[in-house]
């Protein structure tokens, strides 16, 4: 799982802002998950109560093989849906695998020093 201190970090940038911080923490997890797994399965998240119709869900999708970057870095492009009583929005991310403390990994969009 991805800290959430860094989710926003594995959000695409045009749905970072139309989320809620728990909203984006569903989804940032749900695109770790995706990094990993099987081309074109989906990875549902949901932050909304069975009993309303608030709150955003969705899910992810990876639609490539993982590929080394230009840069040198694993990484996967995948699809975000975001569904919200207004409607879908998807959006297309390119995550890259980065190594953290003590031999872990997470996925985030691609960011250079």
């Amino acid at each position: 799982m991805i800290p959430a201190a860094r989710a926003d970090e594995a959000v695409g940038p045009p749905l970072v802002h139309s989320l809620q911080p728990k909203e984006r923490l569903a989804l940032a997890e749900a695109s770790q998950q995706a990094a990993i797994a099987e081309r074109n399965s989906r990875v549902e998240w949901s932050t909304t109560p069975p009993e309303c119709k608030c709150g955003a869900s969705g899910w992810v999708m990876p639609v490539s093989d993982p590929y080394r970057s230009r840069h040198g870095l694993i990484c996967r492009d995948l699809r975000q849906a975001v569904t919200r009583p207004q409607g879908p929005r998807v959006e297309a991310v390119s995550l890259c695998r980065e190594e953290i403390a003590g031999g872990l990994a997470i996925w985030t969009i691609e960011h250079f020093p």
